[in-house]
């Protein structure tokens, strides 16, 4: 990786979906601002121990797969931060419960969270970081890349309600669902 920057010193760089400590030094390490990482829900909440004791496990399972506590810790620790190099990457792919429902190491990879903006809220909350989850989940990627950032009028609205889970949608044309 240093390699890379030192060859291509205004070359923006992403890790996307970042579930390692290792990613995360890289990012940090990088003095150039230009080195940035999207981080899932899943990262910020499961280990790799949850996706062998979940029932939906394999509805869990997606690239990179989640890793180790510490691991975690220091993605959590990272976004929680506000720093400007890390942003809201959800990785929502629905799959056909029948790609999913197989033996793990062949289940399709990729999770549905059609709450991921919720899961989010719920995981900042209870870490004390919501104060940094504006710029988390709506401006450090636009800055990233230089987009418009979001207006006073593009905003969300939370309200602590329910814990309801989402039911599968069922897949027009098959005998299929996908489960969030």
């Amino acid at each position: 990786f240093p390699g890379l920057r030192n060859k291509y010193h205004k070359l923006r760089i992403t890790f996307e979906h970042a579930t390692t400590a290792n990613a995360i030094r890289c990012v940090k390490e990088d003095g150039s601002g230009l080195t940035t990482c999207t981080i899932t829900p899943q990262a910020l909440i499961l280990v790799r121990e949850d996706l062998d004791s979940l029932t939906w496990r394999n509805h869990g399972r997606c690239m990179p797969i989640a890793k180790t506590k510490r691991d975690r810790d220091a993605v959590r620790e990272f976004a929680f931060s506000g720093d400007f190099r890390g942003y809201a990457g959800d990785d929502t792919a629905a799959h056909p419960s029948k790609s999913k429902n197989v033996p793990f190491a062949e289940a399709t990879s990729g999770c549905y969270w059609p709450h991921s903006a919720a899961a989010y809220v719920d995981i900042f909350y209870k870490h004390g970081a919501l104060q940094n989850l504006p710029k988390f989940a709506a401006f450090n990627g636009p800055n990233a890349w230089g987009l418009k950032l979001p207006t006073k009028n593009e905003t969300m609205h939370f309200v602590r309600s329910t814990n309801d889970i989402p039911t599968p949608s069922p897949i027009p044309g098959t005998d299929d669902v996908v489960v969030p």
